[in-house]
């Protein structure tokens, strides 16, 4: 019994980065992201839309999730361009609340999600800004790994 438990934990071991690989095109497929610019009020400022289309059936976990256990893998978004930024400051939405019993209360977001964030750059910094977006996908029955997604402002 113990030599077929072996055997089954090793072929498991051995086929982990395939299905790995499998995951991780999967994971690309689940968001699209783009990402638009217009001049802000105060010089140097640009008001950037990150639109993120979530494939369907998935979720992603929404910023702030509202349940500890799942704040390390609340979507989060990073700018950043070849000269350091003055500031960056993402307004995440508000989520879909899912009530569940088993997890506890959480917040989500599915189909198309629009993130504003605001940017000041540094005086006359016009270079191309490269915007990550870090998350975990889940559908009803199971969870992807998390991932991460790069868009590029030029």
């Amino acid at each position: 019994m113990f030599t077929l438990l072996r055997n089954c934990a090793f072929l498991g071991l051995m086929f982990l980065p395939f299905t790995q690989g499998l995951w991780a095109e999967e994971e690309a497929k689940v968001i699209k992201a783009t990402i638009k610019a217009t001049e802000g009020k105060e010089p140097g400022s640009q008001i950037l839309t990150l639109t993120l289309n979530i494939a369907s059936p998935f979720h992603i976990y929404a910023n702030p999730v509202g349940l500890e256990d799942l704040e390390n893998v609340q979507t989060t978004v990073k700018v950043s361009g070849k000269t350091a930024l003055k500031s960056v400051k993402v307004e995440y939405p508000k989520g879909k609340l899912v009530k569940d019993k088993l997890v506890g209360d959480h917040s989500i977001y599915d189909g198309k999600v629009e993130i504003p964030i605001k940017v000041i750059r540094a005086e006359g910094d016009k270079g191309p800004l490269e915007v990550l977006i870090k998350f975990q996908a889940c559908d009803e029955k199971r969870c992807l790994l998390p991932s991460s997604v790069k868009v590029e402002l030029k």
